[in-house]
């Protein structure tokens, strides 16, 4: 009706409000020029929110949401759609990629980014378990379970042999213990009490006093020394396995108590799960091993150290010890071990180590990926088992079944033929279900295969990686850079896969140009696996050495490998940013060998030209042209006079 002011609900918007009954009056009185009632206006403008207009836009909201998402439906199921394109950025083969078209399909190639694969921190493996943490000893370790006795009953030998767990704290801490050792006649069982108390103890603010105490010890007096049998009981506490502690050299010890001696004491059980070991204290054990070795000599015979070096590079691969944990620590203790070695047993066993620290990753990660499909196998055998019980006890219920039917029949034929014919048709459908199971089986088969071709790929990368972190552990010292380059031409044999076999005469007589074959095997790398290249990159940098150990001869050597490194041509893809970095890594290492071969050029130089004494110069006589013609007048006028 005209001359009445109405507000539909489409008409008004939700910052809008409702109009007061002023306004009303107002425009009822002057619309049109007619009066309106007031009443009217209110009744129309209630209409307009009622129940029933509030239903009706609901159904029409339902109604246009409803094609909206039939539309979406459609775009994303028809070929073509922008769902497509925008699937198509992660995966061009797979089932979104279809519809495009060839020409499509290797233009966005181009723009597919590769996930990188390549990272600066080794992988590590799990060289310590916690829940193997605190298995052979704790805190509450007593003296006389380390074999202290009270020989002479002196004060300081009762205290000690009455020692409560509270009183522990009180006298490590106290400065009188370097003075009051001399009066203990079991003064090895004490330091040995105190240096594996020492690797658990709890207290973290008194760790450093208990670490200088035995350190000044260990100064005081240069007989003592931790047992390889104490240090490795210590890394076997800390949830280290015997097998992957001793490596290749567990093949060398007849009686292997003589390795490994535990203390006699049974630790308590564990409340809750434990983090594991802590830094701290595998810091301090690395430390006292490090003053040991290098304040005397002659402590440890060639095959202890052997055993120490395994154990100390083995620490280094732990997950644990990331972003360089204790990297410095195990560098000088590594050093200390090297430089332990006498004249005699270093040419002895140094092509042994070169072997066992080439193959220690690789060896470490077969064990524990043994013991892994050991786990998995008897799994599946008891899966197995499981199912072959129950299909025994399927059998048993069918066969009862059976006789029950048998039964049956006897008594009603009609009926034993109706369950003769559902009989068949479940036999049918039982093949049906067994046809179909045995497919999945294949399929999970092949993808069975594929995964474990998937792993063996990643514990390959892994491996090489953890074997380049190993090489740099070694510092490039003498002993150091041959071990260098021994171990890293084994590595390389291994990574790359080489069916050459290393002897010990090639581990002798190892110089540079043995290096070029490995070459050839770094353009396919580069095209494949540019992780694993750059292992190889890092191993055989290593292998070459600082300049200071190189030779003309070798120098010479060197320009052939730079010369052959720099003929492979590593093209940039903006997808593979791997491929990237390993051609910085590339050319950072042959600019590294062109700047090592110009420093070792000969520096007897002149620094000034001119003080160099002069040459001897052949001074000739050169005539004129007028002088020699002149002289020629002369001749023939001599020769006129004569001849008148």
């Amino acid at each position: 009706m005209s001359g009445i002011y109405e507000m539909d609900s489409d008409e008004m918007s939700d910052d809008d409000e409702v109009p007061d009954m002023p306004s009303l009056w107002h425009s009822a009185i002057h619309t049109n020029g007619a009066l309106s009632s007031p009443v009217s206006s209110l009744e129309s403008s209630s209409q307009s929110f009622s129940l029933e207009k509030l239903l009706t836009e609901h159904k029409e909201h339902i109604r246009v949401e409803k094609e909206v998402e039939e539309i979406r439906t459609l775009l994303q199921t028809k070929s073509g759609g922008f769902i497509n394109a925008i699937e198509d950025d992660n995966e061009l083969s797979g089932p979104a990629g279809k519809g495009l078209q060839d020409q499509h399909a290797r233009v966005l190639k181009q723009f597919h980014m590769h996930d990188s694969r390549m990272r600066q921190e080794r992988p590590g493996m799990h060289v310590f378990h916690p829940e193997r943490y605190l298995c052979n000893f704790d805190a509450g370790l007593h003296p006389c379970h380390c074999g202290f006795r009270n020989v002479n009953d002196s004060v300081i030998e009762k205290h000690v042999h009455n020692l409560e767990a509270h009183e522990y704290k009180q006298l490590l801490t106290k400065g009188a213990i370097p003075h009051c050792l001399g009066k203990i006649v079991c003064k090895d069982e004490f330091m040995r009490w105190m240096f594996l108390l020492m690797s658990v103890y709890e207290d973290q603010e008194s760790l450093p006093d208990l670490l200088h105490k035995v350190i000044e010890i260990i100064h005081r007096d240069p007989g003592w020394r931790p047992a390889v049998s104490d240090i490795c009981s210590i890394l076997v506490n800390y949830g280290a396995t015997e097998e992957e502690l001793l490596g290749k050299n567990e093949n060398h010890f007849s009686d292997r108590s003589k390795c490994l001696v535990q203390p006699n004491y049974k630790p308590k059980s564990k409340d809750s799960p434990s983090n594991g070991f802590s830094l701290e204290n595998l810091e301090a054990v690395l430390q006292v091993l490090t003053e040991a070795l290098t304040s005397s000599e002659n402590s440890y015979c060639g095959m202890e150290l052997n055993v120490l070096l395994h154990a100390v590079c083995l620490i280094s691969l732990d997950v644990r010890l990331d972003n360089m944990a204790l990297l410095c620590t195990i560098q000088q203790c590594v050093t200390a071990i090297l430089d332990h070695y006498t004249e005699v047993d270093w040419r002895q066993q140094r092509l042994y180590l070169s072997r066992m620290l080439g193959t220690m990753s690789t060896v470490a990660q077969e064990k524990q990926h043994l013991k892994a499909q050991d786990r998995a196998s008897t799994n599946e055998q008891e899966q197995l088992e499981a199912q072959d019980r129950a299909g025994i006890n399927e059998q048993k219920r069918l066969e009862a079944q059976d006789r029950a039917g048998i039964n049956k029949q006897e008594q009603l034929g009609a009926q034993d033929r109706a369950r003769t014919n559902e009989q068949e048709e479940f036999e049918a459908k039982d093949r049906a279900r067994t046809n179909e199971q045995e497919h999945l089986e294949a399929q999970n088969r092949a993808h069975t295969n594929e995964q474990e071709h998937l792993e063996a790929q990643d514990r390959a990368r892994t491996n090489a990686h953890n074997m380049a972190h190993i090489v740099d552990v070694i510092l490039p010292t003498e002993r150091g850079f041959y071990l260098h380059r021994g171990m890293g031409y084994v590595m390389l044999h291994s990574i790359l896969g080489t069916s050459q076999t290393v002897t010990d005469e090639e581990l002798s007589n190892l110089e540079i140009q043995d290096l070029i074959p490995f070459i050839d095997y770094i353009d396919d790398l580069l095209k494949t696996d540019p992780y694993l290249l750059s292992s190889v990159i890092l191993i055989l940098g290593k292998c070459v050495g600082p300049n200071i150990s190189l030779s003309p001869h070798e120098q010479e050597q060197l320009k052939s490998l730079m010369e052959k490194l720099k003929c492979i041509r590593v093209s940039d893809d903006l997808g593979i940013l791997d491929r990237t970095l390993v051609k910085d890594m590339i050319a950072r290492l042959t600019t590294r060998w062109n700047l090592n071969i110009q420093a070792g050029r000969s520096k007897q130089m002149r620094l000034f030209e001119f003080s160099s004494p002069a040459k001897k110069m052949k001074i000739t006589q050169v005539q004129s042209l007028q002088a020699l013609s002149d002289s020629d007048d002369d001749m023939e006028q001599g020769n006129g006079e004569m001849g008148t």
